[in-house]
């Protein structure tokens, strides 16, 4: 899902690198690793340490994506990001935005008995 290498969701600068190695061994497409969304639950702690995601929203970020996306088209290559939103598995006060409540991404807790962090009662209407 995530290499964990994007402290304060920026791309560390090994990440272009990173992309155009895989574009050189002739790789068909690149799906990115977790990319957050621009929403304020979209991403945060769930239990498995997932900190220094990198999010495809903000000047600074989109600059950032170009610059990879350059490298792997310069090398050959087709890229796509693979966009995350955390759900209901985003444990409450944590990640970027820490007031932001866990949710599905269009705002709606969901069926009830599904995998979660939180419990089906205490989530937002």
């Amino acid at each position: 899902m995530t290499r964990g290498f994007s402290p304060a969701a920026c791309r560390a600068r090994m990440s272009p690198r990173y992309y155009r190695r895989r574009a050189q061994g002739e790789t068909g497409l690149i799906i990115t690793e977790g990319v957050g969304i621009d929403h304020p639950s979209a991403l945060g702690e769930a239990g498995l340490g997932e900190n220094s995601i990198p999010t495809l929203a903000g000047v600074e970020s989109v600059a950032a994506w170009r610059r990879v996306t350059d490298e792997v088209h310069a090398s050959g290559g087709v890229i796509f990001p693979q966009l995350w939103h955390m759900g209901p598995m985003k444990e409450a006060h944590t990640g970027p935005v820490p007031a932001a409540p866990p949710m599905r991404p269009s705002g709606l807790w969901g069926p009830v008995g599904r995998l979660s962090s939180l419990d089906a009662g205490i989530c937002p209407a």
